[in-house]
């Protein structure tokens, strides 16, 4: 009867370290992947913090010409009064076009900062100053200020007043040209019978 008590006594030891070497490897297991998080959330919220500090941007709305000095809106309404006024029966054409708000552009920037350290040293005194500026200036590429982002004017409306637009074709005729032109919808478009 004593050898079987030795022989369930063995197992049982066995057992109790094959649990305890395995839970050890578990947590060491836990202890390096929450390392390895720890060390990954570390480096992205440095790099975060990099980039916010160092590149902010600036949006400011512009009005560009265009190389011969006129504005896009000037030559929507040039082109659009050329093209209605070819249509058969069209005579003394003028459009308007009508904006929301003028182009903007978004340019990158980036802060410079800058430290001085003084020290003076007398017999007796020693003192320090330290001076720190801070600039934001334009971020350049190839010495040019680097553009983020530019939008186009959105057009809120067209008006159209021509001589010969009596009959209904010849009002579907111009809003379609416009409507498929400006990409707007027809309820932004308006065509009024002028003098002929």
């Amino acid at each position: 009867m004593h050898s079987e008590t030795a022989l369930t006594d063995k197992p049982m030891k066995q057992k109790k370290n094959f649990f305890t070497v395995e839970k050890k490897k578990q947590l060491w297991l836990k202890i390096a992947a929450l390392l390895a998080i720890g060390m990954i959330c570390m480096t992205f919220l440095a790099d975060w913090q990099l980039s916010r500090n160092k590149t902010q941007s600036q949006t400011m709305p512009t009005t560009q010409s265009l190389p011969n000095g006129d504005d896009p809106a000037s030559v929507i309404e040039r082109k659009l009064t050329s093209l209605i006024a070819s249509l058969p029966g069209m005579k003394n054409v003028t459009v308007a076009v009508y904006f929301n708000e003028d182009s903007r552009t978004t340019y990158a920037l980036e802060q410079e900062s800058n430290s001085k350290t003084n020290e003076e040293r007398g017999e007796e005194k020693s003192s320090i100053t330290k001076e720190e500026t801070s600039k934001i200036k334009p971020a350049l590429a190839n010495n040019s200020p680097l553009v983020l982002e530019q939008t186009a004017p959105k057009i809120t409306g067209v008006a159209i007043v021509a001589g010969g637009v009596d009959s209904d074709l010849a009002k579907e005729q111009i809003s379609a040209l416009v409507t498929g032109l400006l990409d707007i919808p027809a309820h932004k478009v308006i065509i009024i019978e002028g003098k002929e």
